[in-house]
């Protein structure tokens, strides 16, 4: 293969993985869109790999999509073990993800490194809103 077909088949690649993990989490190209400040047209665009994505654009994608940005260039499908913490995760609060994450990085660091942990949870921590005294 020469270096611009290789080229090709990861832009098709990128694509078809944003799109399985858009579909896995049940999203439209429109919400998806809206999340990550995109038009439909350019997530369509980017799932059929007619244009290529700045460093920036993948990480929000992969951020909303709660998958490493390596995961997502990589092509490569999730493992049991992330399929299965995603599902958890999808069953609880989104307050209650970073305790899950610091857990899951504790308890099977062969399975999810913390770095892989936190790459299921790439969404600002909510911020703990305490009664002041008077």
């Amino acid at each position: 293969m020469s270096a611009a077909s290789d080229e090709q088949e990861f832009i098709r690649r990128f694509g078809q993985r944003v799109r399985s993990e858009r579909l896995a989490r049940k999203l439209s190209q429109e919400k998806l869109a809206e999340k990550v400040e995109l038009s439909r047209g350019e997530i369509s665009k980017i799932e059929r790999a007619r244009v290529t994505c700045s460093i920036g654009i993948a990480y929000r994608l992969a951020s909303e999509l709660r998958v490493g940005v390596s995961e997502l260039m990589q092509g490569r499908p999730p493992t049991e073990g992330e399929l299965m913490v995603r599902a958890a995760l999808s069953l609880v609060e989104e307050a209650e993800h970073y305790r899950i994450a610091g857990l899951i990085a504790v308890a099977a660091p062969s399975t999810f490194g913390r770095h892989e942990a936190a790459a299921l949870l790439r969404r600002p921590r909510p911020r703990k809103i305490s009664a002041r005294k008077k």
